[in-house]
């Protein structure tokens, strides 16, 4: 064989490999978008699990609707804020540590964050008394993840 032939060949097994190498690559893009998904979906469905349940959305409807008074401590109105407050907090667990979509909780329980917070702190400050961390991750949810997804949900919409 000729170096001309070899040259040939040559060109020929490297252009092939460089063929399979892209195929390769975009296989494997596929599969991990269709992984993100799928790990989005899954973190979806246990943002729902923690704010979705009847009782979770009863006590958010009364909480939000009714506008209990809270400054003086009630065993079963605490009971219940508590129960909201618990579910709130493991949702900022799951934002803090990058598990849920952030656009998707802005989009529909932004202002539901920010009042819920609000209106919960004085059951929230009476269990500190005993527990100071509880609650911590609805704060940062509340306190730092929300005023940061609203500055940047304002710059995208303008």
């Amino acid at each position: 064989m000729s170096d001309k032939t070899i040259l040939i060949l040559q060109l020929v097994v490297l252009t092939l490999q460089l063929v399979g190498l892209v195929v390769a690559v975009t296989i494997y893009g596929r599969q991990a978008e269709e992984a993100s998904k799928s790990r989005h979906l899954d973190a979806t469905r246990l943002l729902l699990e923690q704010i979705g349940p009847d009782d979770v959305r009863e006590i958010r409807s009364w909480l939000l609707d009714e506008s209990p008074d809270l400054t003086t401590p009630d065993k079963e109105k605490d009971r219940k804020v508590r129960r909201l407050v618990v579910a709130y907090d493991r949702v900022g667990l799951m934002v803090m540590q990058g598990l849920l979509l952030d656009r998707a909780l802005f989009g529909f329980q932004h202002e539901e964050i920010d009042t819920i917070w609000k209106k919960s702190l004085p059951v929230i400050k009476r269990a500190r008394e005993k527990r100071p961390n509880y609650a911590n991750n609805f704060q940062d949810l509340a306190l730092k993840w929300l005023p940061k997804a609203r500055q940047e949900d304002r710059f995208q919409n303008s």
